[in-house]
């Protein structure tokens, strides 16, 4: 049982109009001894909206410059999207052979603009960042990108909902690296601006009423202008404070559109019954309760 419980969960992540994604997922295999250990373990959001994010087409992330998990925990929904933009880089990458040079061989294709009179550009593709407070979390999540081969366009950083104010708004978010922290003690805690996002992803990231305050903080200030964010969380009865997130969102400036996860896709993404097919997996995540409902919020921070 418990070189059982060392194994990696094997997920076929399966979206309503049937794509399939399979992902090695491990969790934490320490006992949780504290709230903040919440991460070690895979929660039905995070199911949920890895199959919604498989069924939205390419475009939808071919158009993101960098997309940020926050409070990523095992990293599934993350890793969904990395598995998605490892593809755009495939194709692209197949592309580039057939029309570049003449032996044949594939042209350079990175994130980073091409210098300054060196002709064509380099193409640009989305970069997925898992993010999540706890170290031990953290570099859990960095062992699931290695585990799927996604480490060309996936990476983790630390983000601590708390450390973030909501008053940027287009300078970023504050974190650091798994480098950094596992540096010298003086630079452990020296954090960084990084850049605004076009694309935040969120699961189950709430589970008190400050929570909620801190989210809607981090999505502000981590978002572009124009920015967009999906959330999903299980109802108020089961994560206290999910109930005032959407009054935080409005008190931060951003637009809010909530729908009832059972009612989309044809009820394909969540079992509402208990007799209700599972086609996601999700009766295999920790948290799962028979009844429960669970909500999409998505979220936008406008241009001024």
């Amino acid at each position: 049982e418990e070189l059982k419980s060392r194994l990696p969960l094997v997920f076929d992540v399966t979206s309503p109009r049937g794509r399939q994604e399979c992902l090695m997922v491990r969790q934490v295999t320490d006992r949780q001894s504290a709230q903040e250990d919440v991460g070690f373990v895979m929660w039905p959001s995070a199911v949920v909206l890895a199959s919604w994010l498989l069924d939205q087409d390419e475009a939808y992330l071919r158009s993101k410059s960098q997309i940020l998990e926050i409070g990523a925990g095992c990293g599934l929904t993350g890793l969904v999207a990395a598995r998605m933009v490892q593809k755009i880089v495939s194709d692209d990458g197949d592309m580039n052979t057939k029309e570049g040079s003449d032996d044949g061989t594939l042209d350079t294709y990175n994130s980073s603009s091409s210098e300054e009179g060196s002709g064509d550009e380099l193409k640009q593709h989305p970069q997925v960042i898992l993010s999540d407070f706890n170290q031990k979390v953290l570099m859990n999540a960095d062992g699931n990108i290695d585990l799927n081969g996604l480490g060309r366009v996936c990476r983790t950083m630390q983000l601590d909902f708390y450390r973030q104010d909501g008053s940027s708004y287009d300078s970023g978010w504050i974190g650091q690296s798994l480098n950094q922290i596992e540096s010298e003690e003086e630079n452990a805690h020296t954090t960084q601006q990084q850049s605004p996002v076009d694309l935040i992803l969120a699961a189950d990231v709430i589970c008190k009423p400050s929570d909620s305050v801190a989210a809607s903080n981090t999505i502000y200030d981590a978002l572009v202008p124009g920015g967009e964010a999906i959330v999903v969380s299980a109802d108020a009865a089961h994560r206290f404070g999910v109930d005032i997130f959407e009054r935080e969102c409005h008190r931060n400036g951003l637009e809010v559109e909530t729908t009832n996860v059972a009612d989309m896709c044809s009820g394909k993404l969540f079992p509402s019954a208990q007799d209700d097919e599972d086609p996601c997996g999700i009766r295999q995540t920790s948290g799962f309760v028979e009844g429960m409902t669970l909500t999409m919020f998505r979220v936008k921070k406008p241009v001024r």
